[in-house]
């Protein structure tokens, strides 16, 4: 068992294999070997790390002391703004892990309105591969709604995706996207400050070479000397998103090989 003190938590990690896993939040700096730790603090570093990359409407997604901040003033049918991780390409033949501590404390008021925060992964070779993993506010059936949400994407089109079962998660969860290379399957985890020890609960596994997918499978034709790449993003729909309600605190990448 690894245990890790932060100034307002403390937070066991349980291992049931022999891989190192840590995740940085904002308000530490940790560091262990195989595990790239985004100091979102640091201002400098923040500019280095992550550059603009995809925006649509009034979405704007900055940095802040707490992290990465999104909001909306003016709000449309589509609004988001993606930020991509620096010249960090993980590479499809290796094993991986990105974990994030998100916050979603926005509130969908009509079935038309929803807002995200989240990580989307991308083959570098083909960007309209991708698969997204979010802490995500609608409203289903018409009632209220925070859960995590993924969905894996081929050729532009979604293929399938999948809830967290319990739809009133906290609006600070972490959340962790595991790349299995073996199998090219990625699984969906998360886990919130209910409980004292650190255990990830399974949302569902995507397949993206065909097969392997608990809830789904895509086939991206992807050779494993391909590269991924990792954007963090916000993204909402009809809905005003003030400042201090979506924000991601804390980032981590836990895997074999950045170049």
């Amino acid at each position: 068992m690894l245990a890790v003190k932060i100034i307002k938590h403390s937070i066991k990690l349980k291992h049931n294999n022999n891989k190192h896993l840590i995740f940085l939040w904002a308000f530490c700096s940790v560091s262990m070997a195989a595990t790239d730790g985004i100091d979102l603090q640091n201002p400098d570093l923040v500019k280095r790390a992550f550059k603009p990359a995809f925006q649509n409407g009034e979405g704007t997604f900055n940095p802040v002391y707490e992290g990465f901040e999104y909001t909306v003033e003016k709000p449309s049918e589509k609004d988001y703004d993606y930020r991509l991780y620096r010249p960090a390409s993980l590479k499809a033949s290796h094993d991986f892990e990105v974990i994030g501590r998100f916050k979603n404390d926005t509130v969908a008021e009509s079935s038309r309105e929803a807002a995200s925060v989240g990580i989307e992964i991308y083959q570098q070779r083909n960007l309209s591969n991708r698969l997204a993993t979010e802490l995500s506010v609608a409203r289903l059936e018409g009632y209220f709604s925070r859960t995590v949400f993924s969905q894996v994407v081929e050729n532009g089109k979604k293929k399938t995706e999948c809830f967290s079962a319990d739809l009133r998660l906290p609006a600070e969860t972490t959340l962790k996207l595991s790349y299995q290379s073996s199998e090219k399957v990625f699984s969906v985890y998360y886990q919130s400050d209910e409980t004292e020890v650190l255990e990830w609960v399974f949302v569902g596994s995507f397949g993206i070479a065909g097969s392997g997918g608990e809830n789904g499978n895509a086939n991206w034709r992807m050779r494993s000397s391909e590269n991924f790449l990792i954007y963090i993003y916000g993204f909402s729909k009809n809905m005003k998103v003030y400042e201090g309600e979506a924000q991601i605190h804390a980032l981590a990448i836990n895997n074999g090989t950045t170049e």
